[in-house]
């Protein structure tokens, strides 16, 4: 192994290490509006950790063909302490945004057959009295 060979892995692992970074900003972000329950948390949690654990594993196997050496991890920890100190807010900015305008198209276009089931329901909750009229189901008197 030639030192521009050990360059090329710490690069990759600092690059790993800066996705690591931006897989923890995305679940954050996402996570956000959830309410905030140990479920929902331990969730959230085995999942990030389960896809950091694949990418970091999958970086480790395709830069180095499997084999661990420290300043790969060292590399990571460099990648990832770059990200948080130069990227991270401004990505959380940008998913932030990115799931606003998510949830106002979602909620354009849930609104018109939420709207119709409503309709279709007041419609269906209502019976005719003995004039042809349209009564509300109330309650019944007799």
């Amino acid at each position: 192994m030639g030192l521009r060979y050990e360059c090329f892995v710490f690069l990759g692992m600092c690059l790993t290490g800066a996705a690591l970074g931006l897989l923890f900003d995305t679940v954050r972000t996402l996570r956000r509006p959830l309410p905030d329950r140990p479920v929902i948390s331990g969730i959230a949690d085995g999942i990030f950790w389960l896809l950091a654990a694949l990418l970091f594993w999958s970086a480790l196997y395709n830069f180095s063909s499997g084999r661990i050496r420290a300043y790969e991890f060292l590399g990571a920890g460099e990648g990832l302490l770059l990200y948080f100190c130069l990227l991270s807010k401004a990505v959380r900015f940008i998913l932030e945004k990115i799931l606003k305008i998510i949830g106002l198209i979602l909620k354009y276009l849930l609104t018109p057959p939420v709207f119709l089931s409503k309709i279709l329901l007041e419609s269906l909750c209502r019976k005719r009295d003995g004039s042809g009229r349209k009564t509300a189901l109330k309650g019944r008197r007799e």
